[in-house]
Formats: C-alpha cells, structure tokens, sequence
C-alpha cells in the first residue's frame, strides 16, 4: 500500500469506477470530464441531503458498529491509497488489509439493500481492496433516522433489536473485475489527458463574442452534454466550457 494524506487530482478513484465501466459512453465521458475540471480547479461537488446525512453519520457508524465488530479497525478519514499512478482508492476503514466502506442510506435504500447491493458498490469495493492488496472487502449499512437541521423534538427510529440499525455485507476478492477494472483506466488515462489539453487551450470567449455568435443565428450548449467532447469545438466562458454548433446552411 502507498497511502497519501489527500488524493490527487485526476486520478480515477473507486467512489465512481462504476462510471468508467459503465457500457452507456454518457456516464463514462462525463467522469473523465469531472476528472479534467478536477486538475482545473473547476470542479463543483454538489452535496445532497442524503450524502450529508451519510458524512454526519459516518463516525457514529464507526464507534457505534464497526468498532464493536471488528477490533482492530481503523478509520482513514480520506486517506487515498493509489494502485498506480492513474488510480486509487479511500476506503473509509481499514480492518488490517482489509476494507471496510460505510453506507449511510435512507430507509427504503437500507432495506433494499440488505438483499441486493448496487453494481457501482461492489465495484467500488472490489478497487478499494486493489488498493491495500486485501482478500475481503465490507459493505457496512447504518441507519439512522434523518434530520433536519434545527429540528425540535427529534427522535431516533424505535429499534425492536439492537443490531437493527446494521448489518454487514463481506465480498472476497475477484481477480477478473480487477482485471477489468486496470484496463478500463488504461485505455481512459490517455483519453482523459487529451481532454484536459482541449480544455486547457479552449478559445477563451467574452460576453460579446457570445452574443455576436447567438445573434448570427448559430447555438452552444455545455460541453457536458455533447455527443463526444474530444470532437466538439470547445470554448470557455466564466470558467464553464462549452462547444459551438453552427447555424444550418
């Protein structure tokens, strides 16, 4: 294990491999995208209600849970632990070698959950133990009722058992998704230097130059939404990027 205190920009990272290997192009462009605004400093994390709810839970997840279960835990708080210079992952616990990631869902996703995980989970468990070079990896499901920030009078969910508030899903290490998943960086980490040139030497537009272009009769969108963005012609605008289309002869 290499571990780093902070992950490194542009590096493809177990939370979204599921993106990279997804088999529609949208999901996996607008990872290699994300990448790219990432090296720029361009990148928003936009966080919703319920990933607040799981970063507020984690640690108690942890004392509460995980600790009882398995003595020798530790907590990484982030740190990343890189496969190869592409890639990596940031388990949220190592138990030796062994890793452990924490979910927090609402409680239908809980439920569900207890009978059947999402893909994008086993993949991201599958690198994080790629990462430490383990043979198990953990899903650990904790609920708690959610709330809202203020809120008066608020109560925990009226647990019949002590252990309903968890339980544990272990996975043994698959050598052909590791396998999938270092070809999929392979054959992304060249595509993705090549956007972030694109974006890098992207035409840089003012207000007029935009407004002369949209008076002229011809259209731009997001970059995010284009077809292919190592084809688009690209510019910038208050640091967003987006591609021309041109008005039809």
């Amino acid at each position: 294990m290499t571990p780093q205190p902070n992950k490194p920009k542009g590096v493809f990272s177990a939370s979204r491999i599921s993106d990279l290997l997804a088999s529609g192009g949208k999901a996996r462009q607008s990872y290699i995208y994300d990448l790219c605004l990432d090296v720029l400093g361009l990148y928003k994390n936009f966080e919703t209600k319920e990933m607040l709810h799981g970063t507020v839970n984690q640690q108690n997840a942890f004392d509460f849970t995980v600790k009882p279960l398995f003595k020798d835990a530790v907590m990484q708080h982030d740190v990343y632990i890189s496969i190869n210079k592409d890639c990596g992952a940031s388990p949220d616990v190592l138990i030796g070698n062994d890793t452990l990631d924490i979910k927090c869902p609402t409680l239908l996703y809980f439920n569900a959950y207890r009978h059947s995980q999402p893909k994008s989970m086993k993949d991201q468990v599958q690198m994080q133990m790629m990462a430490t070079k383990a043979d198990k990896g953990y899903l650990l499901f904790y609920l708690s009722k959610p709330e809202t920030w203020g809120e008066e009078g608020w109560e925990e969910y009226d647990f019949e058992r002590y252990d309903d508030n968890h339980y544990v899903i272990e996975f043994a290490k698959d050598e052909a998704k590791h396998e999938e998943i270092l070809k999929a960086v392979e054959k992304a980490a060249p595509q993705r230097d090549e956007l972030l040139d694109i974006l890098v030497n992207a035409e840089e537009w003012d207000f007029k130059t935009l407004m002369r272009w949209c008076r002229d009769g011809n259209k731009y969108d997001r970059l995010k939404n284009a077809n292919n963005m190592w084809n688009a012609d690209v510019f910038r605008y208050d640091n967003e990027f987006y591609f021309k289309t041109l008005k039809k002869q």
